[in-house]
Formats: C-alpha cells, sequence, structure tokens
C-alpha cells in the first residue's frame, strides 16, 4: 500500500532540478508521457499491482495545475478498480472517475462511473489541445455524467450530456 499526501507537487519544478543535476540531459517525464513514436496502443499500462491513496492539494505538470485530487485506486490480477478518482483542473473543469477497468492496456472489460464538468469548453480544450476545432458557436459550459460498459470496440452506455441550456440522454 501506498498512501501518499501534499499540498504541494511541482512536478516541472523537480524535472528541471533533475535536468540541470544531469547538466541537462535528462529527459523531460511530460515527453515520455507524450511520446507518440511508441508502438499505437489504444490504452495504458499500470506499473505497479497494490493500492495506492493519494490527496493532493496541487500538481504542476506541463505548466498545468491540477487541484483537489484525490484518489483510491487498487491494481492487481483482475485488473484496476478505481474506488474514487476526482480533480479540479485547468479552466474551472472537474472530473470524477470511478470502477473497473480489467484489462487496461486494450481497455476492455470496462464498467466505468464518469462525472465531468467545466464552466468554459473553449478554454478548455485550448488549454489539452494545440490547435482546438474552429466551432460556429461558443459551447461554454458542459457536462457528462455516465456510466461505460465493455470496450471501445463494443460499448454500452447510459449518459447525459448537457451544453448551451440542453441536456441529452443516451442509452
Amino acid at each position: 500500500d501506498l498512501n501518499v499526501s501534499s499540498h504541494k507537487i511541482d512536478i516541472d519544478g523537480l524535472q528541471d532540478r533533475l535536468n540541470n543535476a544531469a547538466g541537462g540531459n535528462a529527459q523531460s517525464s511530460l515527453a515520455l508521457i507524450n511520446d507518440t513514436k511508441s508502438a499505437p496502443m489504444s490504452g495504458f499500462f499500470v506499473p505497479f499491482n497494490g493500492h495506492v491513496i493519494a490527496n493532493l492539494g496541487q500538481v504542476t505538470i506541463g505548466g498545468k495545475k491540477y487541484s483537489n485530487i484525490a484518489a483510491d485506486i487498487t491494481n492487481g490480477k483482475s485488473g484496476l478498480t478505481i474506488s474514487k478518482l476526482k480533480a479540479t483542473l485547468p479552466a474551472t473543469t472537474s472530473v470524477g472517475l470511478s470502477g473497473t477497468i480489467a484489462d487496461t492496456q486494450n481497455l476492455s472489460g470496462l464498467n466505468i462511473n464518469v462525472d465531468a464538468k467545466t464552466a468554459d469548453t473553449e478554454t478548455l480544450l485550448s488549454t489539452f489541445m494545440a490547435k482546438p476545432p474552429t466551432l460556429p458557436q461558443k459551447i461554454g459550459a458542459a457536462s457528462l455524467d455516465g456510466h461505460f460498459v465493455g470496450s471501445l470496440d463494443e460499448m454500452t452506455f447510459d449518459a447525459t450530456a448537457g451544453m448551451q441550456g440542453l441536456s441529452l440522454t443516451g442509452k
């Protein structure tokens, strides 16, 4: 078990210090995360077996600040169990996730609940995309509340998305 609590973690600052100590030759942790030259993969690898509980006030990585991070995650033979994963992202965005993923590398065996809200979709898109799409009208606030089961190839869902005063529900 690993229990992590911190008021503030500045990964960018740690990376800068590591790079200076290595004479400018250390590879950025963000570059490792964003390595697009590796083999295509639809999912992700979880580098541990065990239980992680985290409560972090603020984390800075890639010039972006994430706050109010709370996680309770277990990885083992039966897959990844996310009892709680919540965070506040840039652009006044909150994300919550819970559920299970039987195979993280292929994103199959999903049974996930998602709750996401943003006050400003355009700012969120421009924060995380090099060039966000040109939209005919400002979206503004948006939300998604849903339950997703299956795999990326074959998924069932029960979700409600909201934006511009509209609420769409799909099953």
